[in-house]
C-alpha cells in the first residue's frame, strides 16, 4: 500500500506530522519554539512576495504592507478592542485594498521602475508611521481571544496558530501555483505584450497578485505582532525587506516550497552558529550574503531548483538500474 503513495506527498505528511510534535518534544526549549514560529510567520510574507514576483514584478514595498496589516490589527484591537479574530481578518483586506490602488498607479511600470516605485510607497509609510505613532510605537498589544477553548497565553499555543496558518497560506499558494491562474501569471510574467495580444488582461492578472500577496504580509504582520506583544515603525523596514528577498532568492523563486526552504536556511542558521566557539553574531550579515553570492552563481534557479535536479537524477538513476535488470 505505501508503495502506492506519491513519495513527495508521503514526506510532506510526516514533516507536517513532526512539525505538530514539536511543542512536545521542546518542552524545556522556549528558544526554538519562539524561532519556528518566527519561520511559520515568515513564510506566509515570503510566499506573497515571490506570488508577486511570478507575474514578473519586484515589489519592494512588501514589508511596507506587512507594516499595515500590523497596525491595522493593533491598532483596532489595543485601541478600540476589538476581537483579534476581526483585526485578523482587516489586517489582510486592509493591504490588499491598498495593494489594488497601488497596483493601478504602478504596474504599468516594469521591473525595476516598479520596484522603485513600490520603495517610495515603502520609504513614505515608513516615515507616516513614526510622524503618526511615534518611535515608541504601540506597546502592550493583547495576545489574540481565546477560540474554541483555546487560549493563546503561552509559545506554544501561538506556534500551533502560526503552523496553521503557515500551512493554508501554503496549500493556497499550491492551489493558485497548479491552477490556470498560475499559468497566465507566468506566461504574463515571461512576454506581457505577446499575452496582451491573445487577450490575456495582463495588468488585471498582475493586480490581482498584488493584492493576494499584499493580504498575506498582512496577515503575516498581525500574527507578528500580537506575538511580539508590541510594535515599533522599524520592525518593518527597508532592512526587513532586504531579508524577505533573500529568504524568496535563495530559496526559489519558481517552486512554492522556495519560502519554505530559505525560511528555514536563514532564519534557523543563528540557532547553530551560536555553538561555534567566540562566534559573532554581527557577522551574520556577511555570511548571508557569501550563501546569497554562492546560490545565484552555483544554483539560480534556488535550493527548490537544486532539490529537483537531484530528485530528476535519482529517478533516472532507478530507471536505468531497472532497465539493466529487466536486461538480465
Amino acid at each position: 500500500m505505501l508503495s502506492r503513495i506519491n513519495p513527495t506527498i508521503l514526506v510532506t505528511l510526516l514533516a507536517i506530522d513532526a512539525l505538530f510534535l514539536v511543542p512536545n518534544i521542546m518542552t524545556s526549549s522556549p528558544y526554538h519554539l519562539m524561532v519556528l514560529t518566527n519561520i511559520f510567520i515568515y513564510i506566509v510574507v515570503v510566499s506573497g512576495f515571490r506570488l508577486v514576483a511570478t507575474a514578473g514584478q519586484l515589489s519592494m514595498a512588501h514589508s511596507a504592507f506587512m507594516g499595515i496589516g500590523a497596525y491595522t490589527s493593533a491598532l483596532l484591537v489595543a485601541r478600540l478592542g476589538w476581537n483579534f479574530w476581526d483585526s485578523l481578518y482587516l489586517a489582510g483586506i486592509v493591504p490588499a485594498i491598498i495593494a489594488v490602488v497601488l497596483g493601478r498607479i504602478t504596474l504599468r511600470l516594469r521591473w525595476i521602475y516598479f520596484a522603485i516605485a513600490t520603495f517610495a510607497f515603502a520609504i513614505l509609510l515608513l516615515k507616516g508611521w513614526g510622524t503618526l505613532f511615534g518611535r515608541v510605537g504601540i506597546p502592550n498589544i493583547p495576545p489574540p481571544n481565546p477560540i474554541g477553548g483555546w487560549e493563546f497565553s503561552s509559545r506554544a499555543s501561538y506556534y500551533y496558530l502560526a503552523l496553521v496558518i503557515m500551512l493554508v497560506t501554503m496549500l493556497v499558494m499550491y492551489r493558485l501555483d497548479r491552477s490556470r491562474f498560475g499559468l497566465t501569471l507566468r506566461c504574463v510574467a515571461a512576454n506581457g505584450a505577446l499575452s496582451g495580444a491573445v487577450g490575456i488582461n495582463a495588468m488585471g492578472y498582475q493586480i490581482a497578485a498584488f493584492a493576494i500577496g499584499s493580504f498575506f504580509a498582512g496577515t503575516a504582520g498581525a500574527l507578528h505582532v500580537h506575538w511580539l506583544r508590541f510594535l515599533e515603525p522599524n520592525m518593518f523596514s527597508f532592512t526587513a525587506m532586504l531579508y524577505i528577498i533573500l529568504y524568496a532568492v535563495v530559496g526559489g523563486m519558481k517552486s512554492f516550497m522556495g519560502p519554505v526552504y530559505g525560511c528555514f536556511l536563514f532564519m534557523g542558521m543563528p540557532v547553530f552558529l551560536k555553538y561555534i566557539p567566540n562566534y559573532d553574531p554581527k557577522v551574520e550579515p556577511l555570511i548571508y550574503g557569501g550563501i546569497l553570492l554562492l546560490a545565484v552563481r552555483f544554483m539560480p534557479g534556488g535550493i527548490s531548483a537544486f532539490l529537483q535536479r537531484v530528485a530528476e537524477a535519482l529517478k533516472g538513476l532507478h530507471r536505468k538500474k531497472g532497465k539493466e535488470y529487466a536486461a538480465t
